[in-house]
């Protein structure tokens, strides 16, 4: 007997549908959460390259942290003194961290990347006249800003926007010691690059240690045994860089041959030598001027704020200083491995191509650890910079107004760890003209965003997070779509690791980064 038609067909049909709609949701969902424990998986997963990187990265930190690690602790010292002391030390600051910043980029970043690339040429003499070129340069510069710097320190506090005499009385004579160190200040930041540049970072980690121990040691003794005030705190950072370009003077003439020093004569630079060093170096210059100026006009604007405000900024960036270099090594340690891959590139359109795809994968890399670092740090700094704060400064008013803004400022941090990891990578693949175009763009606007908040009494949190949040925001979307692009360094354009070249035969990757000496 045929068996009517069931009321319920459609009821079941829908049930059948949702089920079926449930698993592929749910089956689309687990792909997801299988896809996260995959990438997961291979960033906590040791690679290749990782030693290399932790090579170099971890003897680099004691390099980088050796002038936020000064002002850190003539900070501490002076904060000791009252918030006006410290005050004054503010405009002092920017005026440094604008020269020093200004010149890590066109002769440390510069020398490291051109020496990492002869070394893995094997050209002893181009490495020579590098360095050369690098230390005779900025020497003269080092000796110019002091000429510049001790004729005027007054003048140079005024126009920093430093209006109250007692201000002047006490940054004056701190400007004015300071400066006598600048020549050896160029000199660290050239023998840094160099040593990092042949893969030594352990030098670098020592000579910091040294220039720390000795600024720690002579700051207390100068500023209060010997009544010296803000006064002893600049000798104690002078003599310190003194005895840290001595040392590294010392380092480079026990290794003539890595430097290509043994060579006599023929390390004197040619034209061409110096076009090239200057190539980079204008590239870095101009990206540096950007970044720096928008760095300097904050703390004038700070300054124009009040003393109070000063102070803070003062605090916060001696602070936020210190953390942001803790992640440059990591940064550092790809610009050396990036520059030795695009630096030997071989003649064969494979071999340019093999080089492309290891830097890209290194760049991956670092830039992966920058992420978890700045997360990290971040976490860190949220816990344990706001009970330091008393410890640096006295004064009610500059701890509240610090403790306020230091929180939202480390939000940021894991974006700005990322940006200057970028901004590394790029410097190993000798890409200066595109970096210094994104700082241009961003610096601009993040300018105007500083004004505004002089203009608008956005206060000092304005102030901060225009520079955080937007410059370094800018800037982590401009290189994202740069690293994927064709036209890029690191495009996605190069064979794959396990590629093979199909002309002779050999595997297109080698299973090591060419060891650094």
């Amino acid at each position: 007997m045929q068996q009517a038609p069931s009321a319920v067909t459609p009821v079941t049909a829908a049930v059948h549908a949702a089920h079926s709609h449930i698993g592929e949701e749910g089956g689309h969902q687990g792909g997801k959460l299988r896809s996260l424990k995959e990438k997961w998986a291979r960033l906590t997963r040791v690679q290749e390259y990782d030693g290399q990187i932790w090579e170099l990265a971890l003897p680099t930190l004691g390099a980088v942290l050796i002038d936020p690690c000064l002002s850190l602790v003539d900070t501490m010292f002076v904060g000791k003194l009252g918030h006006v002391a410290l005050a004054s030390m503010g405009p002092c600051t920017a005026l440094y961290n604008m020269i020093f910043a200004t010149a890590s980029c066109m002769f440390s970043v510069s020398t490291a990347v051109l020496i990492a690339r002869y070394k893995a040429l094997g050209d002893g003499q181009a490495t020579g006249r590098t360095l050369f070129t690098a230390i005779t340069s900025s020497v003269a510069l080092g000796i110019f800003f002091t000429v510049l710097m001790a004729s005027r320190p007054s003048q140079a506090l005024r126009l920093m926007g430093a209006s109250s005499p007692e201000m002047i009385r006490l940054g004056a004579p701190y400007l004015l010691w300071r400066a006598t160190a600048l020549p050896a200040n160029m000199f660290l930041l050239v023998a840094g690059g160099a040593f990092r540049g042949i893969g030594n970072a352990r030098e670098n980690f020592t000579n910091g240690l040294v220039v720390g121990l000795v600024n720690l040691v002579l700051d207390p003794v100068l500023m209060f045994s010997c009544n010296l005030g803000v006064a002893g705190a600049a000798m104690a950072t002078a003599i310190a860089q003194w005895i840290g370009a001595l040392s590294y003077i010392f380092k480079m003439t026990r290794r003539k041959e890595a430097f290509g020093l043994n060579l006599g004569w023929k390390i004197i630079p040619g034209m061409a030598d110096v076009q090239e060093f200057l190539t980079a170096g204008t590239a870095m210059l101009f990206r540096s001027l950007c970044n720096v100026g928008a760095w300097t006009l904050m703390a004038s604007i700070a300054t124009r704020m009040g003393v109070v405000e000063i102070a803070a900024h003062q605090l916060i960036l001696s602070m936020w200083l210190v953390i942001a270099f803790v992640q440059d090594a990591v940064g550092a340690a790809g610009q050396v491995l990036v520059s030795q891959q695009l630096g030997n590139p071989g003649s064969s359109r494979h071999a340019i191509r093999r080089g492309k795809a290891r830097a890209r994968a290194i760049a991956k890399r670092v830039i992966s650890f920058s992420a978890i670092i700045g997360v990290a740090l971040s976490l860190i700094g949220q816990i344990v910079l706001p009970s330091l704060i008393p410890l640096f400064c006295s004064s009610p008013e500059v701890i509240a107004l610090t403790s306020s803004v230091l929180p939202i400022v480390l939000l940021g941090f894991p974006v700005c760890c990322v940006v200057w990891t970028w901004d590394s990578v790029y410097y190993g693949a000798s890409d200066f003209k595109y970096n210094a175009k994104v700082i241009a763009v961003s610096s601009s606007i993040a300018v105007s965003l500083t004004l505004a908040s002089l203009h608008y009494e956005w206060g000092l949190l304005g102030l901060w997070s225009s520079m955080v949040f937007v410059y370094f925001g800018l800037r982590v979307v401009a290189h994202y779509r740069r690293f994927n692009s064709e036209h890029g360094p690191f495009g996605k354009s190069t064979l794959s690791l396990n590629e093979r070249d199909d002309g002779a035969g050999q595997t297109l990757m080698s299973d090591a980064v060419p060891q650094i000496s």
